[in-house]
């Protein structure tokens, strides 16, 4: 008969440990959610990564004051017109050694990859003197 007893305590011992297991399962993941991944967490606020500009990496976006004279511009500054960058301000200077000063601000649409809208948009930053 005490075998009978020691059978029904191991099958109860076995139901408790068959609800321990999940509740202790449930109690490491939602301690991992706050100890891992704080965005889980009540109060806390993700913020997106924005890089600080490097001022001396990136060219100015916007000419000094006056109009930029395309006939002696140098290569920093054709790089403040809108849409040139550094192989384009070199086009520009490479066909200017080439073919000498432009007439008019329309002489730069000839140079191989400045369009007639990019000129059209330079119209009150650069000029031909």
């Amino acid at each position: 008969m005490r075998e009978g007893a020691a059978a029904v305590q191991k099958a109860k011992g076995n139901k408790r440990l068959w609800l321990a297991v999940p509740v202790a399962l449930a109690l490491i993941f939602a301690a991992a959610l706050f100890l891992i991944a704080p965005v889980w967490q009540p109060g806390y606020h993700t913020v997106a990564y924005r890089p600080t500009p490097d001022p001396a990496a990136a060219p100015a976006t916007t000419p000094a004051p006056g109009k930029i004279n395309l006939n002696t511009a140098d290569l920093a500054t054709l790089q403040t017109l809108p849409g040139v960058g550094k192989a384009k301000a070199q086009a520009i200077l490479a066909y200017r050694a080439e073919n000498g000063s432009f007439s008019s601000l329309s002489d730069v649409e000839k140079v191989r990859g400045i369009s007639h809208k990019m000129v059209e948009s330079w119209a009150s930053l650069a000029e031909v003197a």
